[in-house]
């Protein structure tokens, strides 16, 4: 059966026992291995005794089709209901689960927690699983802003802790949408933390920004002052980090808005100053300076163009037809490109 976004909590927590087996895919890497670990937790708290739960991987289900059956059949060594984890899967184990659901009236006693990445309407494990009414398929899409906002509250709240609005924001502008890494860096804001409830936004980047954030701020002011060596050093960088070429050119993308937003209040009481003041997240005060000499050399064109451009790369990207990383590199060269003429007006 195919469960709807907005039920897949409830029917993890809840429904369960309907099933013999679930597959949970999609983009969003952190909130599937959420959901897998909730589906365990729901079935047995201690969802790592070995002598209750066991792992395979698509590798070994690949070479050995019927693992997952004979491992299903096995008699578990206690009376709660029988784990298995299956990670790392795609369409090349459809003979597997072909094999297994044929008879799949009959695991009752066992529940098949299958991870996967972003499977298209047209996978055939996917469809299996839409199929029969005895699996369920949860798709897992990226979270919405409001979402992300609401579970990062949560987990500080379990920390006695209330972060003001602005704080969050920017947190949130800088962790982007992955559940597995705001709840790493969370964890670790809190743990440095220690008994200290009050945390400011200078503590917070101080504590995340030297991995991430503090990188794509230097890739978005090298492009907007047009200094193409200390981009190339700053992209450099956050392709050595992991960082993916998506999120860089959504930063930059950011970044342009922001100024486009900045710009428009030009002829305004209190003009560019003033209105840099009420941006949220605030611009942090020692790239203030920059920022308010970009918005005072870009013009409205130009940053329209910059944003089309970051936009067709992103697509390019997606499509995976193109290698991600050099047409990124390219756009952001063409973009830092216009900041350097720009500058030299």
């Amino acid at each position: 059966m195919k469960i709807q976004p907005k039920q897949a909590a409830h029917f993890i927590s809840s429904e369960l026992i309907s099933v013999s087996a679930i597959l949970i895919y999609g983009p969003n890497e952190g909130l599937i291995r959420e959901y897998s670990k909730n589906a365990r937790k729901t079935i047995n708290d201690d969802f790592n005794d070995p002598f209750a739960s066991s792992n395979i991987s698509g590798e070994q289900l690949k070479e050995y089709p019927g693992l997952l059956f004979d491992e299903v059949r096995s008699i578990g060594l206690s009376q709660s209901r029988k784990l298995i984890r299956v990670f790392d899967i795609s369409d090349n184990v459809i003979q597997a689960f072909d094999y297994l659901l044929e008879d799949h009236h009959n695991l009752k006693d066992a529940l098949v927690v299958c991870e996967a990445s972003d499977l298209g309407p047209r996978s055939k494990l996917r469809k299996l699983f839409e199929q029969i009414q005895t699996v369920a398929a949860i798709p897992c899409y990226e979270d919405s802003h409001q979402e992300i906002s609401v579970y990062a509250n949560r987990i500080f709240r379990e920390h006695s802790i209330e972060l003001d609005k602005d704080s969050m924001n920017w947190l949130l502008e800088s962790l982007g949408n992955d559940r597995a890494h705001i709840y790493s860096e969370i964890n670790k804001i809190i743990a440095f933390m220690g008994n200290d409830k009050n945390i400011t936004i200078q503590d917070i980047r101080s504590l995340i920004g030297d991995s991430t954030e503090i990188g794509l701020d230097k890739v978005c002011y090298a492009i907007g002052d047009g200094n193409l060596k200390r981009l190339d050093r700053a992209l450099y960088k956050l392709f050595s980090d992991g960082v993916s070429p998506i999120q860089i050119l959504r930063a930059v993308s950011r970044h342009f808005l922001r100024l486009q937003s900045i710009i428009a209040h030009k002829k305004n009481k209190g003009g560019i100053s003033a209105a840099v003041n009420t941006l949220r997240p605030p611009v942090f005060f020692k790239d203030k300076k920059s920022f308010l000499s970009q918005a005072n050399t870009w013009t409205p064109n130009k940053i329209e163009d910059v944003i089309f451009l970051l936009a067709e790369a992103e697509k390019g990207c997606k499509s995976g037809i193109v290698p991600a990383k050099p047409l990124c590199s390219r756009a952001l060269l063409n973009a830092a490109s216009t900041g350097q003429r720009l500058q030299k007006v």
